[in-house]
């Protein structure tokens, strides 16, 4: 059960940062140069990445559990 709720933690860290990422894209504005997007991309990209490994992880140790 300490696995979950150490990976629950996790999981609410990894979306803050994803929508930290996502909201810093959406204020880069149509005057952004293809360097800012493009950073701007794949922090949010890795951010969503690290998000969804996390949610894979504390849904299997969830379905561990259950069994």
């Amino acid at each position: 059960m300490n696995q979950i709720a150490a990976l629950e933690r996790k999981l609410v860290s990894a979306e803050k940062r994803t929508e930290k990422a996502a909201e810093a894209r959406r204020s880069l504005g149509l005057g952004a140069s293809r360097a800012r997007v493009t950073t701007a991309n794949a922090r949010w990209s890795a951010a969503a990445e690290e998000r969804d490994r996390v949610m894979e992880q504390l849904q299997k140790a969830r379905e561990s559990v259950e069994r």
